[in-house]
């Protein structure tokens, strides 16, 4: 498996090797397989993201297939529309 990193915030990319984001990729597609299993468990066939948040970082896991993702991160407060983002990037990927 592999990935491609489209853009990196300059005041971040010098703090992640390649190692780092390697490790980061396959803990994401770990998680989308375990995702998968889970959608089987509750009876869905398709989500639309998978969110994490921390204290001033959010991150998004937006599958597309069981091994092919995107994954985005914003800086994170109360403010900042989640549910918003979530339903642009899910009609976008389903038309």
């Amino acid at each position: 498996m592999s990935f491609e990193v489209e853009h990196v915030r300059e005041d971040v990319e010098d703090r992640y090797s390649d190692a780092d984001l390697d490790e980061a990729y396959q803990l994401v597609m770990s998680n989308q397989i375990t995702g998968d299993d889970f959608k089987r468990l509750v009876g869905k066939s398709r989500y639309a993201a998978q969110t994490l948040f921390f204290d001033d970082l959010v991150v998004f896991l937006f599958p597309s297939n069981r091994y092919d993702a995107v994954f985005a991160s914003f800086d994170y407060d109360e403010s900042f529309p989640v549910n918003e983002l979530v339903s642009a990037v899910s009609e976008a990927t389903t038309e």
